[in-house]
């Protein structure tokens, strides 16, 4: 019976179920599942969390059966070690009361951790259940008093700690040793026995720093082990360590491998688990299935008693800037390559199997990674978010490109920056000679070109390419006579690009919004040629890139009165670039950098205009699509609260992402835009099944709005457009 609790085949209704039952588990032995169907269970909406503190682990485990007899629904382990090791990931040295750190409470080096949680269908039921938790509680040995939590905010700053622990200890490990994550569950009654009989072997095979943290309402938790796998020292510490480890669960009556997939490491103590008898069973039925053993050798049956000690992945020193990375896949959902070539745990997979090349496959490997890697990274750095260690592989995939360019060119690149002005005209007029070609002939002439030119430098442009915007100028929008409250840098995205057809472009949106609010915003004299260096530093071009940082900020440092208004930018991935301005300064210039405040213009308008504006709720649905910069400035947000206060309904697809224009990224690799984008136009497809359903399509920053536009066929502008539309002087 495989292991399922079954007393016979007889249990199953047709002989499919038994095959289904085989296959559950089978990690690939008996043949490849392309497509699964669950069955779910409803979610129950209410929960209370609470932190519970122990003197000792033994405290916390010894607690666990009556805990669930309570009705606990989740019950979270964290040992002394992983409680450490999550403090240091949050930068905290704890302390009760500190409130950047979730687990305050914890006062004591050898306390223990459980995460506790009831959940209910109503608040009713969710008082009752935790009040049995509560009565419980008082009969526990519990090292400090003990709180609820149920908002949103409050729980995940518990959760926090207890989801991070896997990367916050592999993140800390010594650069080029590897973490070793394993996976065993025992009877809950013999949880106490097991992590005692776990630290005993920690001990005696110099693996001191281990953790041990996971689900102990099921008896199955986690430890990890840090060690150098090239030394010949560490891999018989850690061959004898396993053995032991072996004995010591199944002594307990445990199994080797729960919620994780048993593998290549467990696979020769399957016979010890499970005896001679079942585990020919298992041959027989392996040999039934694939009689030639070609499907997963090595997984789950394997003749080789030291098969877990061969093709042993190490992680070689390659770069500090992504050594501490783990590869555990938390970047890749917000990747807009991930469908197309390379996540971000994919790309410096592929730097640390480079590294360890010889000359020659190297170089056949790095012309591979220069498209894969490096050309379709959209550099939107939203992994940097999704990374619990940090590792911004957008910014790694710009030195990548750096280090592409010769001197000449990036003497090239800051001379464009110095004559900005001159280069943004030149642009404009190339745009207007374009919107004289046919679209179709466009596409070919720079097709053409793209097959004999770089094509990380010639946009392919098409039908959708717009016209020259307005040119920007210095001096005063919104109300002459009002007060002055910010300075205002409009991006020349804006002036490069037209408006999307039919309305009046942000700058004007805003402009009317300022004047019905009956306030003022200075724009720089210099401001035609200045930017936010944003194009330099997505290209590599780091000596331009400083240039314009340098004159930008002296532009605005002086428009702004020392830092003493906000400096208000219409374009979101410009105002994230302005916020970054004081990493490419001199030390004197960043300092004062630091003291700039920049808005973006939604947070700005939402907060400072909007309560003085009338506005008309006249729209029934708005589509809205984020982009990766309004996530990165914090005014995601915002952006839904403006759309929300002119339309009815607001619809964010629940598949968006970044839509990978990046600037002009999108037209140098329209695949790319097309990959990222497909999840979330078929989002907004679908929602129109019901007819009117949107009035409005809207986002944040003029190339994303080309790059979604592209993707849905919708026309989508920018939201303050639609905002101005509808607003009015109070």
């Amino acid at each position: 019976t495989m292991g399922y609790g079954l007393n016979s085949f007889t249990d199953f209704d047709e002989p499919l179920d038994i095959l289904t039952h085989l296959m559950v588990g089978s990690e690939g032995t008996l043949g490849f599942i392309s497509k699964v169907v669950f069955e779910t269970l409803p979610v129950e909406p209410h929960t209370a969390t609470a932190l519970l503190v122990f003197a000792r682990l033994e405290d916390a485990t010894d607690s666990l059966e009556s805990l669930i007899d309570a009705g606990a629904k989740t019950l979270e382990l964290m040992d002394p070690a992983a409680i450490a090791a999550a403090r240091a990931a949050v930068g905290v040295g704890g302390g009760a009361g500190n409130s950047r750190d979730p687990l305050g409470q914890v006062t004591a080096p050898t306390q223990t951790a459980l995460l506790v949680e009831s959940r209910a269908s109503d608040q009713d039921e969710l008082v009752d259940r935790a009040e049995a938790l509560r009565r419980t509680l008082s009969g526990l040995r519990l090292a400090s008093p003990v709180a609820f939590a149920t908002s949103s905010t409050e729980r995940d700053r518990l959760w926090m700690a207890r989801n991070g622990l896997y990367t916050a200890v592999a993140g800390a490990r010594p650069r080029g040793s590897t973490a070793l994550l394993e996976d065993i569950a025992v009877p809950v009654a013999r949880l106490s026995q097991t992590c005692a009989g776990l630290a005993d072997l920690f001990a005696q095979h110099g693996f001191a720093d281990s953790v041990i943290f996971g689900h102990a309402k099921d008896g199955n938790i986690h430890f990890m082990l840090t060690l150098d796998l090239d030394q010949a020292e560490q891999l018989n510490r850690l061959e004898d360590f396993t053995e032991n480890m072996v004995d010591l669960v199944l002594a307990e009556g445990g199994t080797l491998k729960a919620e994780h997939g048993t593998g290549r490491v467990m696979a020769p103590f399957v016979r010890h688990q499970f005896g001679d008898e079942l585990y020919e069973v298992q041959c027989q039925i392996k040999r039934l299935f694939d009689p030639d053993g070609v499907l997963a050798p090595g997984v789950l049956i394997s003749d080789d008693q030291r098969g877990h000690m061969a093709h042993i992945k190490t992680m070689p020193r390659v770069d500090r800037a992504f050594d501490d990375c783990v590869e555990c896949g938390y970047c890749e959902p917000s990747c807009p390559a991930l469908n197309l070539t390379l996540s971000p745990r994919g790309r410096i997979a592929a730097l640390r199997t480079i590294a360890t090349l010889p000359p020659r496959n190297k170089r056949a490997a790095e012309r591979l990674f220069a498209y894969d890697g490096v050309d379709t990274c959209a550099a939107d750095s939203l992994c940097v978010i999704a990374c619990p260690v940090g590792i911004d592989t957008g910014k790694l995939m710009k030195t990548q490109r750096s280090l592409r360019h010769s001197p000449a060119v990036q003497a090239a690149g800051a001379l464009v920056a110095r004559h900005w002005g001159g280069a943004v005209e030149l642009l404009r007029a190339a745009l207007v000679a374009a919107s004289a070609i046919p679209g179709p002939v466009l596409a070919a002439i720079t097709k053409t070109a793209r097959t004999v030119l770089p094509k990380d430098w010639i946009p392919l442009a098409g039908n959708d390419l717009p016209g020259p915007g307005t040119r920007r100028r210095g001096g005063v929008v919104g109300d002459q006579a009002g007060p002055v409250s910010g300075a205002y840098f409009p991006s020349c995205v804006n002036s490069l690009f037209a408006p999307a057809p039919g309305g009046p472009g942000v700058g004007a949106a805003l402009d009317q919004l300022c004047r019905a609010a009956g306030i003022a915003l200075l724009v720089p004299k210099p401001i035609g040629s200045l930017c936010c260096g944003t194009v330099w530093e997505s290209k590599g071009l780091t000596a331009g890139a400083n240039a314009m940082a340098r004159m930008t900020f002296d532009a605005l440092w002086q428009a702004s009165g020392g830092g003493a208004l906000p400096v208000v930018c219409d374009a979101a991935s410009c105002s994230h670039g302005l916020q970054a301005l004081a990493d490419r300064l001199d030390e004197t210039r960043a300092e004062r950098a630091s003291r700039l405040r920049v808005v973006d213009s939604v947070s700005f308008v939402l907060n400072e205009v909007v309560p003085r504006l009338r506005i008309d709720r006249v729209l029934g649905g708005i589509a809205v699509h984020p982009t990766c910069s309004t996530v990165q400035l914090g005014a995601k947000d915002d952006l839904i609260a403006l759309a929300g206060l002119v339309a009815k309904t607001v619809f964010v697809p629940p598949t968006w992402g970044c839509c990978a224009f990046a600037g002009d990224r999108g037209m140098l690799h329209p695949e790319l835009t097309k990959a990222a984008t497909r999840p979330e136009a078929e989002a907004v497809w679908a929602a129109e099944a019901e007819p009117g359903r949107f009035d409005a399509y809207v986002s944040a920053n003029r190339t994303c709005e080309l790059g979604i536009s592209r993707a849905t066929g919708r026309i989508y502008r920018h939201v303050l457009e639609v905002l101005a539309a509808n607003s009015h002087a109070l």
